[in-house]
């Protein structure tokens, strides 16, 4: 949702008229009537608020890796949505293994149509939880969420549960070598649960933490006190991802 380059209007009216065909939603978290909404570094016209409009590439995850002469090896992206918001797009040409996990099985296919070429990258359809099975999913566009998760969508009001689908939940310590350098996770308030099935300990975390008008995320206390414990601090905050450094 955020540290990436931002893209253009034509971008961003292009996918958001998508998306508004695809995924009608009420929810407050990805919506608003407003025709323009300031990012705090520049102003952005569009019609839907999206994954794609807050930090400009001035804070993009390069930029933040650049000025903390960081170079990763190994990203790990949760919660991706399509090619365009994939953050960690900006190492797909470098020599950086990058994993990208999207639980909702449209993303999973643009990302797979957009990026499977790449030798780099891996994509998986799976939703990182605290356990394998399948469970239900609300799909609702880039605010898509497991069920009995308390959301984005639902604690910015959302009102629409009457539909929803299965999709495959795993741990992800199933997937993760020990060598994850830079985690990015957007998953909509199940972040706790990467991180405490986590084996890396990576340089750089960024995690979403609010949003909208009411969420905090549900798992506040136990990833701040995970992060005290493996020695991380907040380097960088806004409106609604957190970037945790790791201490050396």
């Amino acid at each position: 949702m955020i540290f990436r380059r931002i893209p253009t209007r034509a971008e961003v009216t292009r996918q958001n008229q998508a998306r508004a065909r695809r995924f009608p939603c009420d929810c407050p978290h990805c919506c608003t009537t407003a025709s323009s909404r300031s990012t705090g570094f520049r102003s952005v016209s569009f019609t839907r608020r999206s994954k794609y409009s807050t930090f400009t590439e001035s804070n993009s995850i390069l930029k933040i890796c650049n000025d903390l002469k960081f170079e990763p090896k190994h990203i790990v992206e949760a919660g991706v949505g399509g090619p365009i918001a994939c953050r960690a797009s900006e190492f797909i040409s470098d020599n950086c293994k990058i994993d990208l996990f999207e639980a909702n099985p449209i993303f999973y296919k643009m990302l797979v149509d957009g990026l499977s070429k790449c030798p780099n990258v891996s994509i998986y359809n799976i939703g990182l939880f605290n356990k394998n099975g399948t469970m239900q999913f609300y799909d609702r566009g880039a605010s898509g969420f497991i069920s009995g998760i308390n959301s984005p969508y639902n604690q910015n009001g959302g009102k629409d549960f009457a539909s929803s689908i299965n999709i495959q939940t795993d741990t992800f310590d199933k997937y993760d070598d020990g060598t994850v350098d830079c985690l990015m996770a957007d998953v909509e308030g199940a972040e706790w649960f990467i991180i405490e099935c986590m084996k890396s300990r990576p340089k750089l975390i960024i995690l979403e933490m609010f949003g909208g008008r009411a969420y905090i995320n549900p798992f506040n206390k136990e990833i701040s006190n995970w992060m005290q414990l493996n020695k991380y601090k907040e380097v960088l905050k806004d409106e609604s991802d957190i970037c945790f450094l790791k201490n050396e």
